[in-house]
Parts: C-alpha cells; structure tokens; sequence
C-alpha cells in the first residue's frame, strides 16, 4: 500500500488539505460536533428571543396598568374619613407627648 491510500483530500475553511484517514475521521467529528453545537445554540437563542418576547408584552400591560393606577383618584372605603395631619396641631404634639412619657 502506498501512502497515498490512506491520505484524504478534505475542504476545510475553502483550504484544501491532505490529511491522513484517522485525523481526517477527527477533523470529520469536531466539524459534526461543532455544527451540532451551532444547532444547538440557534435553538436556544430562538427560545430566549421568544421569552423576550413576551416578557416585553407583559412589561408593556403592567406599565400600562400602573399608570392607570397612579392618575385615578383614591377611593376611600364607605364611612372613612381620612384625617389631616398638620405639623403644629394640638392632637398632633399631645400624641407625641403621651408617647414619650
């Protein structure tokens, strides 16, 4: 056998090249695994973009919502009356007072 039986012609990069049968097989699997590895990664980056995706819509409903929440006037339960705290009121300093003794 002459050694050119066991040398293979493999297209590498648009470089041609003579590599012997068994780094051939090895050049073969890394490129197999490499594109497998792409595949893989393309996969995973349409999943995230879709996630993306959604997250942005939610995002987009519940700004939507917050400003609504935010602009409307507050509604007080039936019977409450909110009471206004004023800095100097007497109310205000004889709670205080109480508390400290």
């Amino acid at each position: 056998m002459s050694n050119e039986d066991h040398t293979w012609t493999v297209q590498l990069d648009s470089e041609m090249h003579c590599l012997p049968q068994d780094d051939w097989r090895a050049v073969v699997r890394e490129k197999a695994y490499m594109e497998n590895e792409i595949a893989e990664l393309k996969s995973k980056i349409k999943s995230s973009e879709y996630d993306c995706a959604e997250l942005v819509k939610e995002n987009a409903l519940l700004l939507e919502r917050t400003k609504k929440l935010a602009q409307r006037q507050p509604s007080w339960p039936k019977g409450y009356r909110p009471h206004h705290r004023r800095p100097g009121s007497v109310m205000l300093k004889e709670k205080v007072i109480g508390r400290r003794s």
